[in-house]
């Protein structure tokens, strides 16, 4: 039923053009996937300030090759000049206060215009940060895109 053709969330691109010129503020997950830094790279240009959350897992057969991939794009993303990047060093199962605190300091920081890229975030993370999101006074509300 979802095929590869369909994207009934949207292609980015088609979001992007939807949106119009803007700053924004970008928040991600950094992680060993591909996906991690694909979103960042398309709308770097347009980015005061980028963060991106560098979950460290647990010790298993494959954390030594995922950590020196993930090394390699958080060289990659720290090194692009198109924006000020930062990355956070946040362990799996660090409190949400915690999380919570150093989220909302990149949301003070912010314009309030926020592309938050859940895509490689665990639901541990992206949950209590779209909550805090969603609630803040500073995040600019959404609008109809299909318009």
């Amino acid at each position: 039923m979802f095929g590869a053709a369909k994207r009934y969330w949207g292609a980015l691109e088609w979001v992007i053009g939807r949106i119009g010129d803007s700053r924004w503020t970008f928040i991600g997950g950094l992680s060993p996937e591909p996906r991690s830094l694909s979103v960042f790279r398309k709308i770097a240009a347009s980015c005061d300030s980028s963060h991106l959350l560098d979950i460290k897992d647990e010790p298993s057969e494959f954390f030594d090759e995922a950590e020196r991939i993930k090394s390699r794009m958080r060289n990659e993303f720290l090194q692009d000049p198109r924006a000020h990047t930062y990355v956070y060093d946040l362990g799996l199962f660090v409190s949400i206060r915690t999380l919570m605190s150093k989220v909302l300091d990149i949301i003070g920081e912010s314009n309030g215009k926020i592309v938050f890229d859940i895509s490689s975030l665990p639901k541990r993370f992206f949950f209590p940060i779209t909550k805090i999101l969603l609630i803040m006074y500073q995040v600019q509300p959404g609008r109809d895109l299909t318009q």
